[in-house]
């Protein structure tokens, strides 16, 4: 009965390594470095998140805002950037409810009591709704994020050679 049991683990661990060794990188596109600031009334936004996902399909490219404003993506590891062609990019900076200042008036009334607020306009959040899209090239890509409470301006820093 103990055999049993330790041959079906076996192959049972022998079929997830055959299975996870055809789930390497030859199915990975290619990516190319993205980075960038994001700032929110002319100010670095200290947290929250960008994500990149491309219109023409492929991986989500995302990474999280470091407290100078600063990203860098990545698609299948932390770092590696995102795929080439244009994207639709939407940009998250919540926190919990009753955590200070930062939170816009109107967020806080939607959601007095508990949850999270954004403290930038939700729109940003909003992959359909943000007007935010970027076109990532096969090269080390830089785009900056200049965000206001009415709009939201991208600014793609050429990087070519």
């Amino acid at each position: 009965m103990k055999s049993q049991q330790l041959d079906r683990g076996f192959f049972l661990i022998l079929g997830l390594s055959v299975f996870l060794a055809g789930c390497g990188k030859s199915n990975e596109k290619a990516t190319f470095p993205v980075k960038g600031v994001v700032k929110f009334e002319g100010k670095p936004l200290e947290f929250g998140s960008v994500v990149f996902v491309p219109k023409g399909g492929g991986p989500t490219a995302q990474a999280n805002i470091a407290p100078d404003g600063s990203y860098e993506l990545g698609s299948y590891s932390l770092t590696d950037g995102a795929v080439p062609g244009t994207h639709q990019v939407m940009i998250l900076a919540d926190k919990p409810a009753g955590t200070g200042a930062g939170a816009l008036p109107e967020d806080v009334i939607k959601k007095p009591t508990g949850g999270n607020v954004s403290v930038i306009p939700e729109k940003f959040a909003d992959l359909t709704n943000s007007g935010l899209e970027v076109t990532v090239k096969s090269q080390p890509n830089t785009v900056n994020f200049a965000l206001s409470k009415k709009s939201g301006e991208v600014q793609v820093v050429d990087s070519a050679p």
